[in-house]
């Protein structure tokens, strides 16, 4: 467990952010504002090119806006591309470098097996799995997700949900964006519809 107390009561917030990749482009976001709450779980959910991974990037700093102002956090990141995050030459010595945490999820998600494989050789579905451990076994206040259950089996999709649900309890903050609207349903606090570079709705 992590910071079963004092928790986190900073919500993450988002003032009129607008980005765009390059300078004669046209915007990906415009004035771009939410709010999302501290120790809960919040979901993004919205079509293809919309810009929730833009956002994400954004919030993870791996971009910077050209306007408008965004929390500063303590965060982990889950990329849309596992491969990102795995960057040993075998399953074994990722575990080698994993946190207790981290471990604890890789037995849980069933990649005990696996561990002479080289992750470049595991199923998409294993290949997430694994990049999750390394995300999620991070110390953080905020865990940024993007499409955390893409290629997962509904088995480890259930044991996603439960771990994200034990996360938030235990004073975390997470934001993740989807396509998998009946996750979203299942197991986040607040959802929110990402439409034209806005976020529209946000329900609990």
């Amino acid at each position: 467990t992590r910071r079963s107390s004092d928790l986190s009561s900073q919500d993450f917030s988002l003032k009129n952010i607008s980005f765009r990749y390059e300078k004669k482009s046209p915007d990906v976001l415009k004035e771009t504002k939410g709010r999302f709450a501290a120790n809960t779980i919040s979901c993004l959910v919205g079509g293809n090119g919309s810009g929730k991974t833009t956002l994400l990037r954004l919030m993870s700093r791996q971009f910077r806006p050209y306007h408008g102002k965004m929390s500063s956090v303590n965060f982990s990141y889950l990329p849309q591309n596992p491969m990102y995050l795995l960057l040993e030459e075998t399953v074994q010595k990722e575990w080698d470098k994993m946190s207790q945490c981290s471990k604890e999820l890789f037995l849980r998600f069933g990649l005990d097996e696996l561990k002479k494989r080289n992750p470049q050789d595991l199923s998409g579905g294993e290949k997430q799995r694994l990049a999750l451990c390394v995300a999620l076994g991070k110390e953080a206040d905020y865990y940024f997700l993007d499409e955390p259950t893409k290629g997962i089996d509904n088995h480890y999709k259930k044991e996603l949900g439960e771990i994200l649900r034990k996360l938030s309890e235990h004073g975390v903050t997470i934001f993740m964006i989807s396509h998998y609207v009946e996750f979203c349903a299942q197991y986040a606090d607040r959802t929110g519809l990402f439409f034209q570079g806005n976020v529209v709705t946000s329900e609990e």
